[in-house]
């Protein structure tokens, strides 16, 4: 498989995280109209591993988990479940998952959700994943 679809598995196979998001997990941007809480992954930077004789055969993706949600309280719940995840990611395919950064944020989003709010509230963590193509 590739690595979005390892990672994607690997997400949904995590209970605590499927339990939030359920299958609310998209790449690049958050699919309208799809419940609250949800899970967006974008690549931030992918640079193949190399020593001075070769390539390792890994790959270290730098991934912006964004935990996207009706207020900050469970923006927070999410971000905490994805730390969580991030740790569990040291079986094959993957090698090691390291959390770079972390911050917070608000977005408009045009489409009022249910309760009628239009400001949605954001978290957002970068995480370096190693990651051998299978």
């Amino acid at each position: 498989m590739t690595f979005r679809a390892d990672l994607t598995a690997a997400a949904l196979a995590f209970a605590p995280l499927k339990s939030l998001v359920d299958r609310r997990i998209s790449w690049r941007l958050r699919v309208q109209g799809e419940g609250l809480p949800a899970l967006v992954l974008t690549l931030v930077s992918s640079p193949e591993g190399y020593t001075m004789r070769q390539r390792m055969g890994f790959t270290g993706h730098l991934i912006q988990f964004d935990a996207w949600a009706e207020n900050g309280e469970d923006a927070d719940a999410l971000e905490t479940v994805i730390r969580a995840f991030a740790d569990t990611l040291t079986a094959a395919p993957f090698a090691g998952a390291f959390i770079e950064n972390a911050r917070d944020g608000l977005a408009d989003d045009e489409a009022p959700q249910p309760t009628g709010a239009t400001e949605l509230s954001r978290t957002s963590i970068d995480v370096r994943i190693w990651h051998r193509e299978t």
